[in-house]
């Protein structure tokens, strides 16, 4: 009985080393998995960013082809030709000198007493742009309910899964 006593308590205490052992194994990994999750974190956050680095570059460029776009109608608007293709720059350049040109028009008419008419010309000319604006709001806003009508058209004849 004391021999199995302390046959007892040897197995006991070797189960408590091999089982101290494990479970410092166990905890090892346990440390080992948590930075490896942490670096993989800190790698998704890092690749995120790239990507909404990426696509607010694509946005930015986006907008920039459409200044161009518009850059260039303003170009052509102001009488000059586009056989060569400008950079936007140089046809900022050129619209802000025919800017200029038309204004100093405008101080040399208001120089010889034709002010009024200036402004009255100035003033028929904001009413015209305001209307034009306000008819293009309408036709995008025209053209918004008709595609979304569409749209809710073809959903409404989609077969239903």
């Amino acid at each position: 009985t004391e021999q199995a006593l302390e046959e007892l308590q040897q197995k006991f205490a070797e189960t408590r080393r091999s089982s101290e052992a494990a479970k410092d194994k166990v905890s090892q990994a346990i440390v080992h998995l948590e930075k490896q999750i942490e670096d993989e974190k800190a790698k998704c956050e890092e690749l995120r960013g790239k990507l909404r680095d990426k696509r607010g570059g694509s946005e930015q460029e986006e907008q920039l082809e459409d200044l161009t776009v518009k850059t260039e109608d303003v170009y052509r608007n102001c009488g000059h030709e586009d056989k060569h293709d400008p950079d936007a720059l140089l046809m900022l350049a050129a619209i802000e000198a025919k800017l200029e040109e038309y204004l100093n028009v405008f101080d040399d008419a208001e120089a010889a007493g034709l002010g009024g008419l200036v402004e009255s010309l100035e003033r028929r000319s904001e009413t015209n742009r305001r209307g034009l604006l306000k008819q293009r709001r309408k036709e995008q806003t025209e053209q918004k309910i008709e595609k979304r009508l569409k749209e809710s058209l073809q959903r409404s004849q989609a077969p239903i899964h």
